[in-house]
């Protein structure tokens, strides 16, 4: 029996919340859902085996930005994080990736590009679909300059 894989979905937007916790679910996800920072350190901190982490930035209280800080000070610090969020310069997608974003993908966003991200992170690929997805992804209009690494 496989165990659904489990995300946890960061955003202050009932409605983005709930849109992506639908979408992961669909893709046969177990999600975990916070609104706020403090509540996403909590979550992670109860409930281990959180494969990824769907993280916005701009939050009331602590930053997507310091929690992404606070995740990788941790024993956690290999959980992937992918920052979805409005924020579009270069300063901004500079600043995830410094602080240890695997993806930066701007609102308004394709769901597809988002699940695919979300996939190929957590390893739910085919090595033939990895490739493809990869490709794509690279090439996909709002994931700001791609892959931060492609072996972290």
């Amino acid at each position: 029996m496989n165990q659904k894989k489990k995300l946890l979905v960061v955003d202050d937007e009932p409605d983005v919340r709930a849109g992506l916790v639908r979408l992961f679910e669909f893709r046969g996800y177990e999600v975990f859902k916070a609104e706020n920072g403090g509540e996403a350190l909590h979550i992670l901190e109860n409930n281990p085996g959180i494969a990824a982490v769907i993280l916005d930035i701009m939050m009331p209280g602590l930053s997507g930005l310091e929690v992404l800080s606070r995740i990788k000070e941790t024993e956690r610090n290999q959980i992937p994080v992918i920052l979805l969020t409005a924020k579009s310069t270069i300063g901004d997608v500079a600043s995830g990736y410094n602080k240890g974003a695997h993806f930066y993908i701007t609102k308004p966003f394709d769901p597809r590009v988002l699940l695919n991200a979300v996939d190929y992170l957590v390893g739910s690929l085919t090595p033939e679909e990895h490739a493809q997805v990869e490709l794509d992804l690279l090439t996909a209009d709002g994931v700001a300059w791609g892959l931060r690494s492609l072996t972290s």
